[in-house]
Order: C-alpha cells, then structure tokens, then sequence
C-alpha cells in the first residue's frame, strides 16, 4: 500500500480522472506491508478510492499473466485504471 496512502496518489488519480489521461496506477496489496498492516493505512478500500473518480478497477492475484491481462485490458480501454494486485 505504501505510497498509495500519500496524498500525492489521490491527487494523480484525480487529475487523470478530469482529462482523461492514459495511465495505469498499479498497487500491490501485501497483507504484512513493511509499514502498516493495511487496515491501518486506509480508510477505505483503494478500489472505492478509484471508482469514485469513475476510475475502472481491476482486481486481480499477483500472478504475472493476470496483471499482464488486466493491463492489457486498461491500455485497450484507454483513460485511467486501476490495477490491485493481492499478493
């Protein structure tokens, strides 16, 4: 999570979300995270962060060909995404 729980992610995510930047944000989701457990870093789930910027969020295992695809995805689809790896 890290430094998706700085405030300078959430002000990325919002100003891809107003023009419509291509980008693709990438969290990698590590329940024993080297700085807080995750419940203590968020007030929320990350992809509640991104859907309400109208950010679509894809989920996927930190396997390589499901991030792979969901990037693919995200690139065919162009605008900004969200991609939450669980590892």
């Amino acid at each position: 999570i890290g430094g998706f729980a700085d405030g300078a992610c959430a002000e990325a995510m919002n100003i891809a979300a107003i023009h419509g930047c291509n980008v693709i944000f990438v969290l990698a989701v590590h329940p024993l995270d080297a700085d807080a457990p995750l419940g203590t870093q968020l007030g929320g789930d990350p992809g509640e962060r991104a859907r309400a910027l109208a950010i679509p969020v894809h989920r996927v295992t930190s396997d390589a060909s499901a991030v792979r695809d969901a990037v693919a995805a995200a690139r065919a689809a162009g605008g900004p995404h969200l991609v939450i790896a669980d590892v």
